[in-house]
C-alpha cells in the first residue's frame, strides 16, 4: 500500500485528528500526517528537509506566516504540493500567497462530508503525478548533461590518440635522430596527460550517473504490505 506523508502547519490537535478520520480508509494509499505549530524554528528546520507529499496549512494561520513557512520549505527544496486549507466557498490563491509557493485553497466547510473526502483524494493524485513528472524532467535534464559530457569528451579523446599513435610509429624509426627522438617523446608525454585529465573527466560522469541511481526513492512511491 502507498504511503503518503502530509506535513500540516497547526497549533492545535484538532484539525489532525478531523483529517485523519475522513482519510482512514482511503483506497490504495495509506495517509500518514505529521502536525506541527508555528512557533517551534527547530521543528520547523528538522521538517524542512525532509519529504512530503503534501503540505496543509491551517485556515487558522495568518497569510504573513504562510507566506513565510512555505518560502521556507520551497527554498530548502523540499518539492511538496503546499495547500492553504480555508472556509471560504470557491476561494483563490491570492497573489502572495502564488509567489510564497502555494499550490490552491482547499475548502475546510465540508470536511466531514463525502465531497471533502473525494477532493482530498483527488489533490493527493494529482500532486503525486505532477511530482513523477518534475522526476522525470529533472531525471531527463540530467542524462542530457551527461550525454553532453560524454561526447565532448570522446571528441577531445580522439586527437591525443591519433596523435599518439603516429608519434609511435615514428619513434620505432631506427633511423631517428636522439634529437627528433626526445622531441617525440616529448609529444608523447603530452597526449598521454591529456588522455589522463579525459579519463578522469569520464569518472567524474560515471560518479554523476551511479549518484543519480542510487537516489533515495520518493516516499510518495513506497510500498508497504498492509
Amino acid at each position: 500500500m502507498k504511503t503518503i506523508r502530509i506535513l500540516l502547519f497547526d497549533n492545535t490537535p484538532t484539525l489532525k485528528q478531523l483529517i485523519e478520520q475522513q482519510l482512514h480508509d482511503v483506497d490504495s494509499m495509506r495517509i500518514s500526517i505529521d502536525s506541527i505549530g508555528t512557533k517551534d524554528p527547530q521543528r520547523i528546520e528538522d521538517v524542512s528537509h525532509q519529504s512530503w507529499d503534501l503540505v496543509l496549512f491551517s485556515e487558522k494561520l495568518s497569510a504573513t506566516t504562510i507566506s513565510r513557512l512555505a518560502k521556507s520549505l520551497n527554498g530548502a527544496g523540499t518539492g511538496a504540493h503546499t495547500v492553504v486549507l480555508t472556509t471560504q466557498s470557491e476561494a483563490m490563491v491570492p497573489k502572495t500567497l502564488k509567489k510564497a509557493g502555494i499550490g490552491e485553497m482547499l475548502n475546510l466547510a465540508d470536511v466531514r462530508s463525502p465531497l471533502f473526502r473525494w477532493t482530498f483524494t483527488s489533490m493527493l493524485k494529482q500532486a503525486e503525478m505532477k511530482k513523477k513528472s518534475e522526476n522525470f524532467d529533472f531525471i531527463h535534464t540530467q542524462l542530457q548533461k551527461i550525454n553532453q559530457n560524454i561526447t565532448e569528451i570522446t571528441r577531445s579523446i580522439s586527437n591525443p590518440l591519433l596523435t599518439i599513435f603516429t608519434t609511435l610509429d615514428g619513434i620505432s624509426d631506427p633511423d631517428l635522430s636522439e634529437e627528433k627522438r626526445q622531441f617525440l617523446l616529448a609529444v608523447l608525454k603530452n597526449n598521454v596527460n591529456q588522455l589522463n585529465k579525459q579519463v578522469k573527466r569520464l569518472h567524474s560522469v560515471r560518479r554523476e550517473l551511479n549518484s543519480e541511481k542510487s537516489m533515495p526513492s520518493d516516499s510518495s512511491q513506497e510500498k508497504t504490505s498492509d
